[in-house]
């Protein structure tokens, strides 16, 4: 039975006196409702507000030793309640939910606490109101032994929540894995009950997954939304996801995805060596993922002689999406096209790189075309590019006219240090090679292979000796 139902006179003082603590009121009705006809049915007081003083007496009378105080919820709404004794008395507080007709056994309770003497337990529980859980909630208090005041203190309040859409907008380029859209939910007055976060959308291309967590004031959980574009075209797509919490208004938010189409560069030579300062001309094409010429797109032509560092030739842009550039080499040079991207278009370059070789630049040694035995000559030439100062850079070699085999053969070699000689290097070489044999003679210069160069020869030098 409850207060009501016994006593209505002294509930009817309880409502008066928690009144004046209007000021404190956290949420729900300030008055009693009044008694529906069922004898079975438990209206409870309405509590005026939050903290209030309930008193009982422990005396024969049962109208004196309960009191019953109701507080409904809707879906999704919570409860929060605590009780304290602050008298020298023993009470028995428990809370019931919706269906209850008459507290009086303990085992159909939420919760329940034995209070007794000031100070030496209090009652506290939270509840939230689940769906399919809204309706009446009772807290039953009753004397035990002595007279007993407690205090309770309850708040009822609505679960609210925020999202942090910082990171709902993605990229993802055709071909390749997609990554996920997260996205974080921060909670408030949301009780202590583990409560689940839902995010749903209908587009096929996001997948939600929910969330759960236990919810508390000033906490967050994290939304991840898993991207799956495969099918779409490229372009920007957007769709709504929303987040729902029983009992609060859905949040919808947008999730934006840009789907960039991956690109192909090709590249091509129009020769694989050049002799030094030669030209070689560098041809492309950018077409996108299903083979249609891309157009009015600026593309950079780079080169590179260690395949790490790389350097801007020119950047042209064509109307066709094919694209030509002639460039001088001077040295072994590998070429490769970059695209940036732009628009829908992810960025590419072509692969594999293309690798023109180059030729040193030497000439041929001067020599007079008639020398005399015994007399020294210089034999003198130029290298490019410049090498380091003192390096054998350089081998003369030297031929003979064998009149009796009526061929050219071979005399002798030697190597020659090289010095600097403006922006490249000089080469010089002091011999008397022919000295009291007349004959036919001829002389070239060769630089050897190395890093930057392929093996280059001169033409031959012709003398005679006589």
């Amino acid at each position: 039975m409850s207060q009501l139902a016994y006593r209505p006179y002294r509930g009817l003082r309880v409502l008066i006196a928690v009144a004046l603590m209007a000021s404190f009121v956290v949420a729900g009705p300030a008055v009693a409702e009044p008694v529906p006809d069922d004898p079975h049915a438990l209206p409870g007081v309405v509590p005026g507000g939050s903290p209030f003083e309930a008193s009982v007496t422990a005396t024969d009378a049962p109208d004196a030793r309960r009191d019953v105080y109701r507080f409904t919820l809707a879906e999704g709404q919570f409860l929060s309640i605590d009780a304290s004794q602050t008298s020298e008395a023993t009470a028995s507080v428990a809370l019931y939910g919706p269906g209850t007709t008459d507290p009086v056994d303990l085992a159909n309770a939420i919760s329940s606490a034995t209070l007794e003497t000031t100070g030496t337990g209090t009652f506290h529980d939270d509840i939230t109101a689940h769906p399919g859980q809204a309706g009446d909630y009772y807290l039953d208090i009753v004397a035990l032994s002595g007279d007993s005041t407690l205090t309770v203190n309850y708040a009822i309040g609505t679960p609210s929540f925020s999202l942090d859409t910082t990171n709902s907008a993605s990229t993802v380029v055709t071909g390749s894995p997609a990554g996920d859209v997260t996205f974080k939910a921060s909670w408030g007055a949301l009780g202590s009950e583990p409560v689940t976060f839902t995010a749903e959308t209908d587009q096929p291309w996001l997948t939600p997954s929910p969330a759960t967590g236990t919810a508390s004031s000033n906490s967050e959980q994290t939304f991840t939304l898993g991207l799956n574009p495969v099918g779409l075209s490229r372009g920007v797509h957007e769709a709504t996801a929303t987040v729902t919490i029983a009992g609060v208004e859905p949040k919808p938010f947008r999730v934006s995805l840009r789907v960039l189409d991956k690109p192909t560069m090709s590249i091509s030579t129009s020769t694989t060596k050049v002799s030094y300062g030669g030209r070689v001309t560098i041809t492309g094409s950018l077409r996108d993922s299903a083979s249609q010429l891309v157009t009015g797109q600026p593309v950079a032509l780079k080169r590179s002689y260690d395949r790490s560092t790389w350097t801007t030739v020119t950047v042209p842009v064509s109307t066709t999406g094919n694209y030509s550039v002639t460039t001088p080499v001077y040295r072994n040079t590998y070429f490769r096209w970059f695209y940036a991207g732009g628009g829908d278009f992810a960025p590419a370059e072509s692969s594999p790189d293309r690798l023109v070789y180059s030729y040193a630049y030497v000439t041929r040694p001067s020599i007079p075309t008639h020398i005399s035995p015994g007399k020294t000559y210089t034999f003198k030439g130029y290298l490019k590019p410049q090498h380091a100062k003192g390096s054998a850079s350089i081998t003369l070699y030297w031929e003979y006219y064998s009149t009796k085999y009526r061929k050219w053969r071979k005399q002798a070699s030697m190597p020659v240090a090289v010095s600097d000689y403006s922006n490249y290097s000089v080469y010089k070489y002091k011999d008397r090679y022919g000295r009291g044999v007349p004959r036919r003679w001829r002389v070239k210069a060769v630089h050897p292979k190395d890093a930057s160069h392929l093996t280059t020869s001169s033409s031959w030098e012709y003398y005679k000796v006589y």
